[in-house]
């Protein structure tokens, strides 16, 4: 038997076996579109063992439009991390800590992988995809240090702050929302002095706000928390140039 004192928040549980002699470790992926909708399907989860290879599949129905993927990081206790960016027929763009034993395929718009080789302990985390449909924008970045973890009470309100290290021309910001057990969804995107564009779901919503006073900087909050309000919500900074 398992139970825990938190509440409603933390609704997920996992049970696992290890047998003697043996090293298992987990990696859970997420599918989460950077988009209008969440129409990704990708690997749910793999528990395997330490030396061995992982390969993590992601495949969207959206349009041909949408053939840019990247593929993220997220180990406890830690920030999201960009893996890498891939296209259909041009080189993958790995993060400079990615570049050993993680390798990548985008064969067509619709689909792609990722491989972690010789998996070490280290390599335990939640694996996110994304895909995008090209814009202006020519890449995204996900190195951004934001609030981690909060634990509040119904009716209370929280405000969520992201910010980045990047260079001015990091100008965009988009924040998401992934409730247990579901996809991941885009609340809103921002611009320094413009007003922001909450996506239908949540502009309907006054207890939604967000604000975004300069390049580095944005902060989300939703008033009169609800039971239906928990979740995990990340922030992205993407590039204008």
């Amino acid at each position: 038997m398992c139970d825990h004192p938190r509440d409603f928040a933390t609704t997920w549980m996992y049970f696992f076996r290890q047998r003697p002699g043996e090293r298992g470790f987990m990696l859970v992926a997420e599918a989460t579109i950077f988009s209008r909708a969440a129409d990704v399907t990708q690997t749910d989860m793999l528990w395997t063992s330490q030396g061995k290879e992982a390969t993590m599949k992601c495949s969207q129905t959206k349009g041909a439009t949408y053939y840019q993927m990247y593929w993220y990081q997220q180990k406890p206790g830690e920030n999201m991390r960009q893996i890498v960016f891939t296209s259909v027929n041009i080189e993958p763009k790995f993060e400079s800590d990615f570049k050993e034993r993680f390798k990548v395929t985008k064969p067509d718009a619709a689909s792609g992988t990722l491989t972690v080789e010789n998996l070490e302990p280290a390599d335990s985390g939640v694996y996110f995809c994304s895909v995008s449909e090209h814009r202006t924008a020519k890449g995204a970045d996900a190195d951004v240090t934001q609030t981690e973890i909060m634990w509040m009470k119904e009716g209370e309100e929280a405000t969520m702050h992201c910010s980045h290290k990047k260079s001015g021309t990091y100008l965009q910001m988009y924040w998401y929302r992934q409730r247990p057990g579901e996809n991941m969804r885009q609340i809103v995107f921002t611009f320094p002095n413009a007003k922001p564009d909450f996506e239908p779901d949540f502009r309907d919503s006054s207890r939604f706000g967000a604000t975004k006073p300069d390049a580095k900087s944005g902060t989300l909050t939703v008033e009169n928390l609800q039971p239906g309000d928990s979740g995990v919500y990340f922030a992205l900074s993407v590039n204008t140039q």
